[in-house]
């Protein structure tokens, strides 16, 4: 977690009371966050979601062509037992569809949009994960029980390619900060605790700009485009409790929003100079895709309005419950892509 406020980037000194993970260097400033904040607030999570029920990620005997979680559960065999429909909301499901989310994610927009990685373990396949932090993408590396098969899937989707997957953000542990991890066989896992553009640029200085070295495809999770200050997920970023401190009304939104729209700036220009398939998630149908449109419109030029589509693995667990199941707040519930000044399509 960054120990700057959210809002200005000053040292902090505050923290949300429920879940601990936001920080202001005031009180005034916590006041003028809660608008965007409470929406997204979930608090702390309940101590029963460890999985306990028995699972296993054997290798593939054959691709699967990825479509529902019900079709990959039955398919890829990871319970001793098969899952009945009211499974799906069984506690340990929904811990292991958290931590899947993101993997099979990246893998259906592989599918999806025809992406073929290279085979060979001599050069890898880069991923990015842009905006992750220690909550959730880092979590599922350094799981030892359950993590590590979360990103290793998508060495086992892929058994003859080589993936190397570099999780970039200001709010990765600094214990983990230059560290490899070992998922798989095939998939390595690197820490780098910095802005998007701050890492393009170092490995520009060091490797210039090889063609061999861009990413297959880079993800951002919930990345909250135009709600949060900061380069990093909105579900993990932005929390605070219904009985906290009330916002302040003396600030002009336009003003929020224009502090609040800087984090993610930079690492947007760079996103779209580099020239690579980005695909990103969105936490519901309401606030966060609009202030994703309004984000983005910015930066892509298209007479159509965003083009995103409910995501086949988007967490199963509901984080917090809307008025309308649009307001529901989802990890992954949604998911658009885009490269350069163009939105993608998924087929």
């Amino acid at each position: 977690m960054s120990n700057t406020c959210v809002l200005c980037g000053k040292p902090a000194k505050f923290q949300c009371s429920s879940c601990h993970n936001v920080r202001y260097c005031s009180r005034e400033h916590q006041k003028t966050h809660w608008p965007q904040h409470k929406p997204v607030c979930i608090g702390p999570k309940p101590a029963q979601q460890r999985p306990t029920m028995s699972i296993s990620f054997e290798p593939l005997e054959r691709q699967i062509t990825l479509s529902t979680w019900e079709h990959y559960f039955s398919t890829r065999n990871i319970f001793s037992t098969p899952l009945s429909p009211s499974s799906y909301q069984d506690p340990h499901v929904l811990h292991l569809s958290e931590g899947l989310s993101f993997s099979l994610t990246i893998l259906f927009a592989l599918q999806q949009m025809h992406i073929t990685p290279s085979v060979g373990l001599e050069r890898p396949n880069f991923i990015y994960i842009v905006g992750a932090n220690n909550a959730m993408e880092q979590a599922q590396v350094t799981d030892k029980n359950l993590g590590k098969h979360c990103w290793a899937e998508i060495g086992k989707f892929y058994p003859k390619s080589q993936f190397g997957i570099i999780l970039i953000g200001p709010d990765i542990s600094s214990e983990l900060e230059s560290k490899v991890e070992i998922v798989a066989g095939n998939v390595f896992c690197t820490f780098v605790r910095a802005h998007f553009d701050e890492y393009i640029e170092n490995e520009r200085m060091l490797r210039g700009d090889r063609p061999d070295e861009k990413p297959l495809i880079i993800a951002m999770f919930n990345p909250g485009f135009g709600i949060v200050g900061e380069e990093s997920n909105i579900q993990d970023q932005s929390l605070q409790s219904d009985d906290a401190i009330k916002p302040d009304t003396t600030r002009p939104t336009e003003d929020i929003e224009v502090i609040q729209r800087t984090g993610w700036r930079r690492s947007m220009n760079v996103l779209m100079a580099l020239e690579t398939p980005v695909i990103a998630t969105i936490l519901n149908e309401t606030d966060d895709l609009e202030h994703t449109k309004q984000f983005l419109s910015e930066y892509i030029q298209s007479e159509d309005s965003l083009p995103f589509i409910p995501n086949p693995f988007a967490s199963l667990r509901v984080l917090r419950k809307g008025e309308t199941s649009s307001d529901d707040i989802i990890r992954n519930k949604l998911l658009f892509g885009f490269q350069s000044n163009r939105y993608l399509s998924f087929t």
